[in-house]
């Protein structure tokens, strides 16, 4: 690619709790995006915390990020890294590739699904088998115990925890 840096702009979201935690992680990001190699932030503005509509305990902030990419593989690398909620390139209005380039760029992104995939797989293993080894435990409860589980809901432990976190989840039966 031509010798030009790439600059753009792009907004950073996060959600959490509480506010002043969500607050600090988002200006953390911020600085670890322009510690990323090849990357310099120009302007940021980091917005106070808003609590989200509808739910009394979470809260979401975002900045608003320029920054000068010294490649596009950089700048790639930040988008994929930090998930950016959007993302705009203001100059150059015209990037030149080489084949080289894009085929890094390409192969980047391939691994990174690759793991994706990787990960995906893993969790529906898991999910898998934590459903085999829960319907033993109902089927073994309820043959040899004969214990009524599906009297037991997740709200009771739920509300068991909340009242005495020491004994949640060691429901007698």
């Amino acid at each position: 690619m031509n010798n030009k840096k790439i600059v753009a702009s792009f907004i950073i979201e996060i959600l959490g709790r509480p506010p002043e935690y969500v607050k600090e992680t988002l200006i953390g990001i911020v600085d670890k995006i322009d510690k990323e190699k090849g990357v310099s932030i120009t302007e940021k503005r980091i917005h106070e915390p808003r609590r989200v509509e509808g739910d009394s305990d979470l809260y979401t902030t975002f900045a608003e990020i320029e920054a000068e990419f010294e490649t596009l593989e950089n700048m790639l690398t930040v988008a994929f890294n930090y998930m950016p909620s959007n993302f705009e390139i203001i100059s150059p209005t015209e990037l030149i590739i080489k084949n080289v380039e894009i085929s890094n760029i390409l192969t980047s992104i391939l691994i990174r699904l690759h793991k994706y995939e990787e990960i995906v797989k893993k969790v529906g293993v898991d999910n898998a088998v934590l459903q085999r080894r829960l319907k033993e435990l109902v089927d073994y409860l309820q043959q040899k115990k004969g214990v009524d589980v599906s009297s037991i809901s997740g709200k009771e432990l739920t509300k068991e925890k909340k009242k005495n976190p020491k004994k949640a989840g060691k429901k007698k039966i």
